[in-house]
């Protein structure tokens, strides 16, 4: 059973995990134009949020509107590029591991591998049924507004399938009813405020019927009952667009969107993986999170796997297993420590640099496992101790790693 200390120091990756995706926010466009922000303003981190907004302001004339800008800063946090502490937005080993390979020559050969696995952990339960749907109509003439009817019904039918099957694996009854109900707030922010169905028993506000009124008026056109929100477009279009410019999916000529090999590559890796849930894509709990929950019986995923997948994608073969020896592997550590490190300290986040060190042998069609990587790691710290050492008690997640001056 798990206790309630260990459910809340589990609770923000619990929630992502349920069902992952992006919540509504301006400016989803343009994927890699958060990596162009974070080579911009790394050197700012950590930063009061007024001051990056207006950055980015400065620095981009398509974004001068503060919704937008804002919209961004909102989208790196989403992506777990940054996060807020308090009134400043500072970087996590996501956006340090960014900042870094973002200086490389050799960035846009991996760019496309950071993002789709950054996409994937944070919005893969709507992108990945995007991808599955557009696969079916082959992006013909279909209008976004009934695409995207279809895509969110889907997705409907996907929670309800999420909701038996946790129902049934999460054995603590806290965590469970928590799953239930985060499940069922979803589907009826779907049902009513993206669809716009119209509810049990809905009674206008005073405030909703003089808005009314005064639209009667003016003769302006009300969105009538059962009409589905802009919220449709704009879920849709960023979402293609990001399929697009992670090459998984082309529009020909005749306007039409299709498959790349590599989307073709994707959707048959998660099938094979266990993401289907009758005929949808569902992303699997992380292992390391149904062990802390005790999350028993459904299919689970190793907590490296879309390092794994996004490998798999772009190389188009099975991928080689890393090959540097030791000291190699220790020279990449330093050159990546400097990068990396903590501001005014000698040390470096372990999993900023596993990030940097694994896309770095992802260029050259390699696979670094975490469990290479800390097979290596315990292999340096012991025969080269005169020069690397580890801060933290212990390291992984947690752990910093510190080079001798």
């Amino acid at each position: 059973m798990t206790s309630i200390l260990e459910y809340q120091r589990h609770k923000e990756q619990f929630q992502k995990e349920l069902f992952r995706r992006i919540g509504y926010t301006n400016t989803l466009y343009q994927i890699f134009r958060f990596g162009d922000i974070i080579k911009e303003t790394y050197h700012l981190f950590p930063v009061p949020q007024t001051v990056l907004v207006r950055r980015i302001q400065d620095s981009h004339p398509e974004l001068k509107d503060l919704k937008y800008a804002t919209g961004v800063v909102n989208v790196l946090g989403a992506l777990n590029i940054t996060k807020r502490v308090g009134p400043r937005v500072v970087l996590t080993h996501r956006g340090r591991a960014l900042a870094a390979l973002s200086q490389q020559q050799w960035y846009d050969d991996i760019r496309s591998h950071f993002f789709l696995k950054s996409v994937l952990e944070a919005d893969g339960d709507y992108v990945l049924n995007l991808l599955c749907l557009m696969s079916g109509t082959q992006g013909d003439s279909e209008s976004v507004r009934r695409l995207g009817i279809t895509f969110f019904r889907n997705l409907l039918d996907l929670l309800d399938r999420r909701k038996e099957e946790v129902a049934g694996a999460i054995v603590t009854t806290l965590v469970r009813d928590v799953a239930i109900k985060q499940l069922e707030a979803s589907k009826e922010r779907i049902r009513y405020d993206i669809l716009n169905e119209r509810r049990p028993t809905k009674t206008l506000t005073l405030e909703e019927r003089l808005c009314r009124l005064r639209a009667a008026k003016s003769g302006k056109r009300q969105r009538c009952e059962d009409e589905p929100t802009d919220t449709l477009r704009h879920t849709l279009d960023p979402r293609r667009g990001w399929l697009t410019d992670l090459g998984l999916v082309e529009r020909g000529e005749d306007k039409k969107y299709r498959l790349t090999a590599a989307g073709v590559r994707l959707l048959n890796r998660v099938r094979a993986d266990g993401f289907e849930l009758d005929g949808l894509l569902r992303t699997p709990f992380s292992m390391s999170l149904a062990h802390a929950l005790d999350i028993r019986g459904i299919v689970t995923i190793p907590d490296d796997y879309f390092q794994q997948l996004v490998v798999a994608v772009y190389k188009g073969t099975p991928p080689r297993e890393y090959s540097a020896a030791a000291e190699e592997f220790l020279e990449d550590l330093h050159f990546f420590f400097e990068l990396t490190r903590l501001k005014r300290f000698n040390q470096a986040e372990i999993q900023a640099l596993y990030e940097c060190v694994a896309l770095k042998a992802a260029t050259a069609g390699e696979l670094l496992s975490e469990r290479c990587f800390d097979s290596l790691l315990n292999q340096v710290l012991r025969d080269y101790t005169n020069r690397v050492y580890h801060v933290a008690g212990r390291y992984g997640r947690e752990g910093y790693l510190s080079f001798r001056r």
